[in-house]
């Protein structure tokens, strides 16, 4: 994180001719109103769908049994009193049953974007209105679903008010069908997603004539290891047709010019002719490889896709990256934290403290909460689980030092339960329990009060989901892996909880109620598992951290001022 501006000259790089460029073809929009197949005025007031789509070229398949894709008239839907179509009178939907039903539209040519809109809702009636969970799923031309920056669709919601219509978004450059899957769960007032304006852009041939700069203006500077940096830049479109999903990825230099790291985080930009797109974009700052500090950030433009670099340039300034040892603050209880630990130690102060503030109902500070908790993370071993009463297991599919993206603490529950296995048997004594940086019981806090305090904190479930696998190393969007930790969302089970609790946000926001009530009562006994002087185990860090009250609360002063110390620097 910066303790200063720098602002920069600008550096201007033209690229002439070597970024594939949206098509200037006709985009395509669909409201289901008129047209072959779209005539809904006749009882039962819906038609099959298929006649529609097929009037563009378009085929539908993989249809749930026992279930029928519409286009159906508002007033065919509660008397229109229920729904709200952005472009009237007709919405397309599917319905037949009240459980998870799916269906998936193909398409002539390839598409680099598709766009459509829920419809809004009207809570007509004291029981409101409600909606069925669902999702929307981009597939490329070899069967592969193509990732989206977040997942695009909704949990199963209900309403005392009226529902706005909301418009969602999917991008790639080989985008051949797409997939929408809902499920009502017996509840809601409709089967399936209710859809309108449903927008098709084609793909186009590359043009020779495409002209983008891309500038970078400023970057802050000194930063921390594990912390974060923000740079501004803009990318401008000079050509004369529009240029869509570009990514821009940001890389440490060293000082010869070798690439160390990917920092994380970036952006995608969509561009009409002369537009342009200037953002501020906060990045996280992964342990660096070759050593030094002194390093330089390059903004990189990529197809979406992000299979490589098209051209790059350099923020004309120095970034001095800086760790807890550089500032003196490398120490807690009189013992130096490896590598690992002042990473995540930074993490905490830089990205978590923030995060608690925002949910902070307590009378304690967001900083002194985290400090408690990541005493407990430091002596329980989740900060580092070499030395902690987890030995790694040699079957670990990640590095358990210092790399935040495949981080032991956030990547298993615990030694015996890899991250894609079902959640703990909670009934089986001795069964794994402690997950995540927080080391938190999974048996202690429920679903509704995850999603609950995730949503005070302005983040969906979804959300909270997405950003815990993309933390442990994972692809969010990759159907064998991320999008399996953030499709649990709604299901119940201790595997959703398990990931929920992960994050570090929301473990460490209810850890330390129980680590306050366990270890430091006002009233009442010191829990067992609190201090190695009881004798509980034997667990090293335990031996460093907390072998007493005494030495444990020395330990927390300490943490408080790394905390505060890096917290403080803008």
């Amino acid at each position: 994180m910066p303790v200063s501006k720098a602002i920069l000259s600008c550096l201007v790089v033209s690229l002439l001719g070597v970024l594939a460029p949206f098509s200037n073809a006709q985009t395509t929009k669909l409201t289901f109103d008129s047209g072959a197949g779209s005539d809904t005025s006749s009882p039962p007031g819906y038609v099959d769908a298929s006649v529609y789509f097929a009037a563009y070229g378009i085929s539908m398949s993989s249809i749930t049994p026992g279930t029928q894709v519409v286009i159906i008239n508002n007033n065919g839907l509660y008397g229109g009193t229920a729904t709200v179509p952005p472009s009237p009178p007709n919405l397309l939907t599917q319905f037949g049953l009240n459980s998870a039903i799916s269906f998936t539209l193909t398409f002539p040519s390839p598409l680099t974007n598709i766009s459509f809109t829920r419809a809004g809702l009207i809570a007509s009636t004291a029981s409101g209105v409600t909606h069925p969970q669902w999702s929307a799923h981009a597939i490329d031309s070899q069967g592969v679903e193509v990732p989206q920056l977040s997942p695009v669709g909704e949990l199963l919601f209900g309403s005392y008010t009226n529902v706005p219509a909301r418009t969602f978004t999917l991008t790639g450059s080989d985008i051949t069908s797409l997939r929408f899957d809902s499920d009502a769960r017996n509840f809601a007032g409709f089967s399936g997603v209710l859809l309108d304006d449903l927008t098709l852009s084609p793909l186009a041939p590359p043009a020779s004539n495409v002209n983008v700069t891309v500038t970078p203006t400023s970057v802050g500077s000194p930063a921390f290891t594990c912390g974060h940096v923000s740079v501004t830049d803009s990318i401008t479109n000079n050509g004369g047709t529009l240029v869509s999903n570009l990514k821009l990825a940001y890389y440490l230099v060293d000082s010869n010019g070798v690439r160390d790291s990917r920092l994380n985080g970036g952006r995608i930009v969509t561009l009409q002719p002369g537009q342009s797109s200037t953002a501020s974009t906060r990045l996280g700052i992964p342990p660096v490889t070759h050593g030094g500090n002194a390093f330089i950030i390059s903004v990189c433009v990529r197809d979406v896709t992000d299979t490589g670099d098209v051209a790059c340039s350099n923020f004309n300034s120095t970034v001095i990256l800086q760790t807890l040892n550089d500032v003196g603050l490398n120490s807690v209880a009189g013992h130096p934290l490896n590598e690992s630990e002042a990473c995540w130690m930074t993490y905490v102060a830089d990205s978590v403290v923030p995060e608690i503030g925002t949910i902070n109902t307590r009378s304690v500070s967001a900083l002194t909460q985290a400090a408690y908790v990541s005493w407990w993370g430091l002596k329980e071993g989740t900060f580092f689980a070499d030395r902690g009463f987890h030995e790694p297991d040699p079957s670990f599919p990640g590095d358990p030092l210092v790399n935040l993206h495949s981080e032991w603490a956030i990547h298993r529950i615990t030694t015996y339960l890899g991250p894609f296995d079902p959640g703990p048997d909670l009934t089986q004594k001795g069964t794994t329990w402690v997950v995540g940086l927080a080391g938190i019981q999974v048996r202690d806090t429920g679903v509704a009060d995850l999603v609950n305090a995730a949503s005070t904190a302005g983040k969906s479930e979804q959300n909270i989901l997405a950003e815990v696998a993309e933390l442990a190393g994972f692809d969010s969007n990759d159907p064998s892996t991320g999008l399996k930790i953030v499709a649990s969302a709604g299901t119940g089970t201790n595997f959703e909880k398990s990931w929920l609790m992960r994050h570090p946000l929301l473990g460490m926001w209810f850890e330390y109620a129980i680590v306050a009530r366990d270890c430091f009562p006002v009233k009442g006994d010191v829990k067992r598992w609190c201090f190695n002087g009881q004798k509980n185990r034997n667990v090293f860090t335990q031996d460093l951290w907390a072998p007493d009250a005494t030495v444990a609360l020395r330990s927390i002063s300490d943490i408080s001022r790394i905390l505060n110390y890096v917290s403080s620097v803008p």
